[in-house]
């Protein structure tokens, strides 16, 4: 019957990871990501509050940011300085492991710096605390750290342990995805951006243009246009686009745009242009569908 019951309460450890992992991996908002977290994790270890600090490290080695906190309002730690690099938090950021203490006033590694020895005063009543570090998967870098605390001793037990790990993995990953997307996001239109051009002043013509992109997602296309000044008084207007999104259709975009240009300013009638540009489409990897 004690196995049963032992058995049971992991079985519902992997449910709730699970379900938290779940929503946490299907996200790819930084904000949401830790936000859920931070509430996720506080939820299940009982914690009184919880609250997760990015990995950023100023030249003391001594600065570390609070990103969310659940529990108590977020003003229950602006009277007071971030966690600094003592005993007690230096093992989470640098991603030594789990810190679990039934009563951390009474942690040998507590009380020891200048000037507060502990917690400042009017800072939230902390006895039973744990400490999980949240660690890239591909990186090995330590992102940053759940820290729950409790105003009442031994509060937290292995399986809350346990229970956090488990979120603090699922974190990394998310966070993983989400720096991913953001940086595949920010390339993707910093290189649309680069390409688009400024229309030039040209002689008989008043040229006005405008770029919105038909989707509302957040990648970018492979829409473009140009406008080319041309031999004897001729101009050439273009308008563009690359099947598909992403970082993929906005290359294969400046690609048949640097085409069209040069072929263009070789005075070549527009069919032709089109059919070199079409022989070269053909040459690139990939099945690539372009008007």
């Amino acid at each position: 019957e004690r196995r049963l019951t032992v058995l049971s309460a992991e079985a519902d450890v992997v449910r709730r990871l699970q379900s938290v992992g779940r929503r946490l991996t299907a996200q790819l908002d930084l904000d949401v990501v830790v936000q859920e977290a931070t509430d996720a994790s506080t939820t299940v270890t009982g914690a009184a509050f919880g609250a997760f600090f990015y990995n950023l490290i100023n030249d003391r080695g001594e600065s570390y940011v609070l990103y969310t906190i659940a529990g108590v309002p977020k003003e229950a730690f602006s009277r007071f300085p971030m966690p600094r690099n003592t005993a007690v938090f230096a093992p989470t950021f640098e991603g030594e492991g789990v810190v679990r203490s039934d009563d951390i006033t009474a942690d040998p590694r507590y009380g020891h710096n200048d000037p507060h020895h502990g917690m400042p005063q009017g800072h939230l009543p902390v006895r039973s605390y744990l400490a999980v570090p949240v660690i890239s998967q591909t990186s090995g870098e330590v992102l940053g750290g759940f820290f729950f605390g409790h105003p009442e001793t031994g509060r937290f037990t292995a399986r809350h342990e346990r229970l956090a790990e488990g979120v603090a993995g699922y974190t990394a990953i998310a966070l993983d995805n989400a720096h991913l997307y953001a940086r595949q996001r920010s390339m993707a239109a910093e290189l649309q951006r680069s390409m688009l051009p400024s229309v030039p002043d040209i002689a008989g013509f008043e040229v006005v243009s405008r770029y919105l992109p038909a989707a509302t997602g957040s990648e970018v296309g492979g829409d473009w246009f140009d406008v080319i000044e041309l031999p004897a008084g001729r101009t050439a207007f273009v308008i563009g686009d690359v099947m598909g999104r992403g970082v993929t259709a906005a290359t294969t975009m400046g690609r048949i745009r640097t085409a069209v240009l040069s072929y263009a300013r070789l005075d070549l009638p527009p069919a032709t242009v089109l059919q070199h540009v079409s022989q070269m489409a053909g040459t690139m990897s990939g099945h690539q569908f372009i008007t």
